[in-house]
């Protein structure tokens, strides 16, 4: 029970806007389980929707053949922001007066078979976290061209106690614009590490298999089938595995301590 005890507050305080509130549902002996999904589909979806997600907008607008396309891209997809040219192949994203994102195309296009734009920003920020947070700050995220409609991603560097990805998209839709009406899988691993001070726990995961996306605006979850293998560590405590198998945008299938529940 220790392990209980201590690794789930300690994901309770990392995103208290995660925690599954079950209202006047019945108590499933996998909530917990659950609740650690759910702090990994977060943070996931973070990185999804914030610097690539961008990135790929942020490609079709410097593709536009001319400004009254870049307007409408502009107004579509960047309506509260702005879009700044730093010169030497540096495109800033602003938001008021705060750079969101900085990219780094190198002169290339996401299109570009072998290009990689790398990203800079406080890769937290819209994250609902008080102390506890991912450690992402000061990174670069490398976003890199493939071919048949392949990108790479990771962080430039990966050390002790760092959030690491490597993960694989392929779009069956050619070059995305916006990754939430794209037909796409993801495939990979990674760790999100999250705490405070020495006090830190990591949720590695591995896909197990490809995760599966397409329009998201109408849907629960990102992903409308595949799976993923969560183990939450923690020094003081022994690991704690679940898994994960998205059975449709609205409903997943939760393996945990030898039971199983859907949310």
């Amino acid at each position: 029970m220790k392990k209980i005890l201590i690794v789930l507050p300690l994901l309770a305080m990392a995103f208290q806007s995660c925690i599954w509130d079950r209202g006047d549902e019945k108590p499933q002996p996998t909530d917990r389980g659950f609740e650690i999904f759910q702090t990994w589909n977060a943070y996931t979806n973070f990185l999804m929707r914030g610097p690539v997600d961008m990135a790929f907008k942020l490609n079709a607008w410097l593709a536009a053949p001319d400004d009254s396309a870049r307007y409408e891209i502009e107004d579509r997809y960047f309506p509260q922001q702005r879009i700044r040219d730093y010169g030497n192949n540096i495109y800033v994203v602003m938001l008021g007066d705060e750079e969101l994102y900085s990219f780094n195309t190198g002169g290339l296009s996401l299109s570009d078979s072998g290009s990689t734009w790398q990203v800079s920003g406080r890769f937290n920020q819209y994250l609902d976290m008080d102390r506890y947070m991912p450690l992402l700050i000061d990174r670069k995220l490398l976003i890199s061209s493939g071919s048949d409609y392949t990108w790479h991603i990771a962080f430039d560097t990966v050390g002790a106690k760092e959030t690491v990805v490597d993960w694989t998209l392929a779009s069956n839709d050619g070059v995305p614009v916006d990754l939430a009406r794209t037909s796409c899988q993801m495939s990979g691993t990674g760790g999100y590490f999250t705490g405070c001070n020495d006090d830190t726990i990591l949720i590695s995961f591995g896909i197990t298999e490809p995760l599966v996306s397409e329009t998201i605006s109408n849907a629960k979850y990102r992903w409308r089938a595949g799976a993923v293998h969560i183990t939450v560590s923690h020094a003081q405590d022994d690991p704690i595995d679940v898994d994960a198998r998205f059975l449709n945008e609205k409903e997943v299938r939760i393996g945990y301590m030898g039971l199983v529940g859907v949310y």
